[in-house]
């Protein structure tokens, strides 16, 4: 996934690439998106690290159709379809 923001001008700047010199994207290496389905952690990492990462961070790969933040009730409606096609697909 390639990532833009806005500065406070208003104009674009790539956040985890080079626009200048941009490779295909199936030349890049594998990068993963954090999506908020799961934390482990204990409490004592967050006391001391006042974050929910501690020392040891894993991952789980998730299909990509599964992976919906949901912060509007027409998310909610996208991912119903999405999920029954799927399913039933599968």
């Amino acid at each position: 996934m390639l990532i833009w923001e806005t500065n406070k001008s208003e104009k674009l700047s790539s956040l985890n690439y080079n626009w200048k010199d941009r490779k295909r994207r199936q030349d890049s290496n594998k990068q993963y998106i954090e999506n908020g389905a799961f934390y482990l952690f204990k409490p004592e990492v967050l006391k001391e690290k006042n974050n929910r990462f501690g020392n040891n961070i894993g991952f789980v790969e998730m299909d990509n159709w599964k992976m919906f933040e949901i912060d509007e009730y027409d998310d909610i409606k996208i991912c119903k379809i999405l999920m029954q096609y799927m399913i039933i697909k599968n």
